[in-house]
């Protein structure tokens, strides 16, 4: 079997204030939501959203220096969580644990 590459480098400006909590154990965890967005010659504009998941270190810095609206840059290896949101637009969710 070839080797492969599982790597994902994001870019793009926050879309809303991360969500900090922590777990039953104390671990501290982060959401942060990026928005990608694609337009078609017909000029359809295609959003894709990206939940990003931060854990303990990762999610301090998240904590301190991330707010909506900043430029964010993520560079990971990734293991994507698809599903879809129960609305008329049913968009798609990507979830990355980072």
């Amino acid at each position: 079997m070839a080797k492969s590459v599982n790597k994902v480098i994001l870019l793009v400006p926050v879309g809303k204030d991360p969500e900090i909590r922590s777990t039953t154990g104390g671990t501290l965890v982060a959401n942060l939501s990026l928005a990608t967005g694609e337009r078609y010659k017909d000029q359809e504009e295609r959003t894709e959203w990206h939940n990003l998941v931060f854990f303990s270190r990762g999610a301090e810095i998240i904590r301190d220096y991330v707010r909506k609206g900043h430029g964010f840059t993520s560079k990971a290896r990734s293991r994507p969580v698809r599903g879809m949101r129960r609305t008329p637009a049913r968009r798609s969710i990507v979830r990355r644990l980072l």
